[in-house]
């Protein structure tokens, strides 16, 4: 829909309404004018009511919660679980204790290795002294 749309229902309104004003004497052609400038204006201002008016977004969808790096690493498996690892050791470089050293792939298989009751007490013991200590 365009304004020249509008225009040309407005024009032919104005056109309808001259019509049915000049055609006074024949009733017929009077009231089929007088009745297309209605119908013409209305589809006018329809036309650009419909064509200025904001558009309202209906309601939005709730957000998603936001995922959880540290829950898709639980659930990855060994990779997850050596990111864990490594992600609890740079904190801890990076708050209590900067001079940690890296940990030996032996070290690393052996907590990748852990059944998942065992890991969670490991992560726990982590978690617990890294908040301890900030």
């Amino acid at each position: 829909m365009t304004a020249r749309l509008t225009a040309v229902f407005a024009g032919l309104a104005v056109v309808l309404t001259a019509v049915a004003i000049y055609a006074a004497t024949t009733v017929g052609l009077a009231v089929a004018a007088a009745a297309g400038a209605v119908v013409a204006g209305g589809l006018a201002i329809a036309e650009a009511a419909v064509r200025t008016l904001p558009i309202e977004p209906g309601p939005r969808p709730p957000a998603a919660p936001p995922r959880s790096r540290i829950r898709d690493w639980l659930w990855a498996g060994n990779l997850g679980r050596e990111e864990l690892v490594a992600l609890l050791d740079r904190i801890e470089r990076r708050t209590t204790d900067p001079g940690l050293p890296a940990r030996s792939p032996q070290e690393i298989e052996s907590i990748v290795r852990l059944r998942p009751e065992e890991l969670r007490r490991y992560l726990d013991r982590r978690l617990a002294r890294l908040e301890g200590t900030t």
